[in-house]
């Protein structure tokens, strides 16, 4: 579920409530809370504030960010600082997450690409030494189909070196039903 609103013409907010269905083997199912305010500073540049709230399973995490977007016929270029303030964490986690994004309408269809690198500045564990960078590549179509429902179909590919270890990829198929109020 989500939903927005204007607090004026150049903030809005948006509210979304998910769930990720996940495998066994990537770990227990999660349910999502976010909400986000961007302020348009131009037509192509704004910044951002979200918070978001993650609960798996009996344990939780608060993600408070904040976020600078350049946008130019389509493409988007975004940095994210985050702060991860998991339950029994030893300390907040801080990532910095840049992204580059293409989108663009084909007929009745909206096409999305982008990658994304997130790199771990401090772990939320004192003393952990894993690796701290990842990529994520992804691609989705969505549609709209009726009565302000819109339904999305995308692919995404993510890639975590591990010293020491074989690397990590995680193929991510997702499938995603909105309604817009």
């Amino acid at each position: 579920m989500a939903g927005g609103f204007l607090l004026d013409p150049q903030t809005p907010v948006s509210v979304a409530l998910t769930t990720r269905f996940r495998e066994a083997s990537s770990g227990k199912d999660q349910t999502l809370l976010r909400a986000s305010t961007q302020r348009v500073l131009t037509r192509n540049v704004s910044t951002g504030l979200l918070l978001s709230y993650n609960r798996t399973s009996g344990s939780y995490e608060a993600r408070p960010w904040q976020q600078f977007a350049v946008r130019w016929h389509g493409v988007v270029l975004r940095t994210q600082m985050e702060e991860r303030l998991i339950e029994g964490a030893d300390r907040a986690e801080l990532r910095i997450r840049p992204r580059i994004q293409y989108g663009t309408r084909v007929a009745r269809l909206y096409v999305v690409s982008s990658a994304e690198w997130t790199y771990r500045i401090q772990s939320h564990q004192r003393g952990d030494d894993s690796d701290p960078a990842y990529w994520r590549v992804s691609t989705s179509v969505s549609k709209p189909l009726w009565n302000g429902f819109e339904g999305a179909a995308g692919y995404m590919v993510m890639y975590r070196p591990r010293h020491g270890e074989p690397d990590r990829i995680s193929h991510i198929p997702q499938i995603t039903i909105s309604r817009r109020f």
